[in-house]
Order: structure tokens, then C-alpha cells, then sequence
């Protein structure tokens, strides 16, 4: 019988077990230790030969297999003589930095000079803000208190939180943070005010009363559920929970995403900002669209015209021939809505987009944002094969839409909706 196809030459009967395993049906609680005895024999064989395998599939330090190399690594227990081999590894395939992250997270503590080693591969590799962010977060916790503060205090001296990646921002700040080098001032700073809501994110998700004082984690997390982008928001919220925080102050201008979730762990009573699929919708497509009070406008199509949304922005990344198709559907509707609120530019009938379309209308004069937004888009739709076999003018055939019609589409929105908010109708 043979084992996984990575270790071709070995066998499982190279790994005696010390028992013959009865049918599951007759083992008792007693034949489970043993059976978990035997399995915890073979791991620890597995373990030794794993360095070898390694070794021997990297000849003159380059891999001759990567998928039979990572299979290895991602197996093997870590020593000193296979940590060394890895590092001269390194040099050549330096595509591999996460693979050996991952094998330096399964150290406890590392050794002096592999600990040593860790640090001046993080304070050479400055080409790639990632890959040294990586190794960062691969040596908290793990290095020698001298190593530990050799590396913190490289890092200080490079901290400039306006230039660096979001990902290495964020694991130089936590790394900093619990090694005490950024006072309260600073941590509150980049909590709040990073530009990345990833790195505002990740730092609050890891902050603990080990590392910051009560006060200032309840700050940080008090601002953080104010946060425009929900991931913060979230975060801010869980940790709330986590720390046992009653939060107080204004409720307005709370994050929608994080209220929801404070209101499910019990801490409020009741949300006060309602959930807005469009506005959610729209914002994901383009940041750049004003929030209006779609609920309003629609009145009692509003649920159809969120169900219509949702589909639209989902088609723009994956089809855009059928996101224009969508996005005919709902200025349809918006239209609808306009003329039922503005009494002054006619009436319409639902489902005859084209009717209203007439470059000298009413409608085309007081909304001339919105009436291009259908217009342009109910044109574009003429060419999609989703809508007919040929082209009406030309009688060529319908065929798929180009994507370069994508920043065009968010634009024309981002337009006619700033121009409903203006003239009163969000």
C-alpha cells in the first residue's frame, strides 16, 4: 500500500505500527488509545524523514519540484539544520517567503541564530513591502527578547505610517504596539486615521488590554464604530463586545453594519440607522454616487428596485452585457419614481422606458443627467444579444458588450443621482 504520491519511495510498512487495527465496528475505548499511539508513531517517523526528503529534492539549493517541496514543508517539524538549508533556499526562490513563514510560525520560540537570521532577512528585504510585512508577522512572539528588540527598534526608526503598504503598516503597527514602542497618542492615530480601512481593520481586531490601556482601547473602539467602511466597523463593534464596553454618545452617525451587529450580541436595544441595499449597492460600485434616501424616492417599489440594484452592481464585475440590461430595468423604474413625484414633466407608464425618451421633453429639460443615464444606457442595450436576435437600424447581429462601456455606465449614474439629491427628490 502505498502513501501520498509526494513520498513515492515510502511505504507504509516502513512504519511498523505496533498493532494489526480491527474493524471499526469492535474497537473499544482502549483499542482508540492504541490506535492513536500507533498514528502519533508514524507522525513522528514522517518527521524525520521529511528533512531528507527536502534535502534531497533540492539539489545546489534550488527546487526542482515546487509542489512536492511546499507538500514537504508544509509537513515538517522544525529544526535548525533544515531552518539553515531553507534560508540558502531562500535566495534562490525568493517566490517561496510564504511557505517558509509559515514553517518559522510552527517554532514556539526561535532559536538564537535562527532568530537572528529572521531579523536581517526582514531588515534586507525592502524591495517588497509584503514579503517583509510576512516575516514580520511571522517573528512576533517567536524571537529572543535581544533579538525582539533589535528588531522593534529597526522598526521604529522606519515607521512612517503616511508611505508604507496597508498590510506591512498594519504588522509593523501591532508588532510596535505590544513591544510598547508608539505611545496612546499614536496607536489612537493609526487606528482611526489610516488611510486603508484594511490596516484600521486588522489593528483593532488585534488590540487587547496586554498590549494598550483600557482607556485607550475603549477610545480607539469608540471611533472605529464611526467608521464609513463596515470591516472597521465591524471589528470595532466585536471588539465592544469582547471587552465589555456599554457604548455611549451619538447613535446617528454610527456604521449600519456595526450597529446591526452590537444590536445582535444584546449591547442595544434597537438600530436607528435603517440598511439600504441600493445605497449599499452603489457604493460598491462606485464611491463617488451621494447617498440619497432611495426608500423615499421609490416609495412602494422600493423592495423591487433593491432587488434590481444588487443584481445590477453583482453583473458589472462578471457580465457586462447583462448589467446593462439590468441597469435599463431599474432606470425604468427610477423614472417611474421621478414622474410620480415630479407632477410637472408628464406622467409615465411602467415598462415604456422608450416613450420617454424624447430629447425635447420636459423630462429631458429639468433632468438632463438622468435622462442621458436611460438614454445612453437603453441604446446600449439595443446591441445586446440579451435583448434581441439583430440591431433594429442596421440589422447586424446583437452581440456581447464591451467593458469599456463600464466607466462610462458609473459616471452617468454617479451624475443623475447627484442631480436628483439637487433638485430635492432624495
Amino acid at each position: 500500500m502505498r502513501w501520498h504520491p509526494a513520498f513515492a519511495p515510502i511505504r507504509v510498512s516502513s512504519c511498523r505500527l505496533p498493532f494489526r487495527a480491527p474493524p471499526a465496528r469492535r474497537l473499544a475505548p482502549r483499542a482508540f488509545l492504541i490506535l492513536g499511539a500507533g498514528l502519533v508513531a508514524v507522525c513522528k517517523h514522517l518527521s524525520r524523514i521529511f528533512p531528507k526528503k527536502i534535502g534531497g529534492g533540492t539539489p545546489g539549493y534550488r527546487i526542482a519540484d515546487d509542489t512536492r517541496f511546499k507538500y514537504l514543508l508544509a509537513h515538517a517539524v522544525p529544526s535548525a539544520r533544515l531552518t539553515e538549508r531553507l534560508w540558502r533556499i531562500l535566495e534562490n526562490h525568493p517566490e517561496i517567503y510564504r511557505s517558509v513563514c509559515n514553517y518559522i510560525r510552527r517554532y514556539k520560540k526561535l532559536p538564537r541564530i535562527p532568530a537572528a537570521k529572521l531579523v536581517e532577512q526582514i531588515k534586507e528585504n525592502s524591495l517588497y513591502q509584503s514579503v517583509r510585512a510576512e516575516f514580520i508577522d511571522a517573528a512576533d512572539g517567536r524571537l529572543p527578547k535581544s533579538e525582539h528588540v533589535r528588531l522593534a527598534k529597526f522598526l521604529r526608526k522606519n515607521w512612517t505610517p503616511r508611505s508604507l503598504h496597508p498590510d506591512l503598516l498594519a504588522r509593523m503597527g501591532y508588532y510596535l504596539i505590544r513591544a510598547g514602542y508608539l505611545n496612546a497618542h499614536q496607536v489612537s492615530y493609526i487606528c482611526s486615521r489610516a488611510r486603508s480601512w484594511w490596516t484600521r481593520a486588522i489593528l483593532i481586531e488585534k488590540l487587547g488590554l496586554s498590549s494598550v490601556s483600557n482607556g485607550c482601547l475603549q477610545a480607539i473602539v469608540e471611533l472605529g464604530i464611526h467608521d464609513r467602511v463596515s470591516d472597521a466597523a465591524l471589528a470595532s463593534a466585536w471588539k465592544i463586545f469582547l471587552i465589555g464596553l456599554h457604548p455611549s454618545g451619538q447613535r446617528k452617525s454610527w456604521n449600519p453594519s456595526g450597529e446591526i451587529l452590537l444590536r445582535e450580541l444584546g449591547l442595544v436595544q434597537r438600530v436607528q440607522t435603517g440598511y439600504c441595499g441600493i445605497k449599499n449597492s452603489f457604493t460598491k460600485f462606485y464611491s463617488k454616487i451621494p447617498h440619497i434616501n432611495w426608500k423615499r424616492l421609490f416609495g412602494g417599489r422600493y423592495a423591487q428596485a433593491e432587488r434590481q440594484v444588487v443584481e445590477t452592481v453583482a453583473a458589472s464585475g462578471v457580465n457586462i452585457t447583462g448589467f446593462v440590461n439590468l441597469l435599463d430595468v431599474f432606470n425604468d423604474l427610477l423614472l417611474s419614481a421621478v414622474f410620480a413625484i415630479d407632477g410637472t414633466i408628464g406622467k409615465y407608464n411602467l415598462g415604456g422606458i422608450g416613450s420617454a425618451l424624447n430629447p425635447s421633453s420636459r423630462f429631458a429639460r429639468k433632468f438632463p443627467a438622468t435622462f442621458r443615464l436611460a438614454s445612453e444606457v437603453h441604446n446600449m442595450r439595443y446591441g445586446s444579444m440579451y435583448s434581441h436576435p439583430l440591431i433594429r437600424n442596421t440589422g447586424k447581429p446583437t452581440g456581447k458588450i464591451s467593458y469599456n462601456f463600464l466607466p462610462r455606465a458609473k459616471r452617468l449614474v454617479g451624475s443623475a443621482v447627484t442631480e436628483l439629491l439637487a433638485n430635492g427628490l432624495g
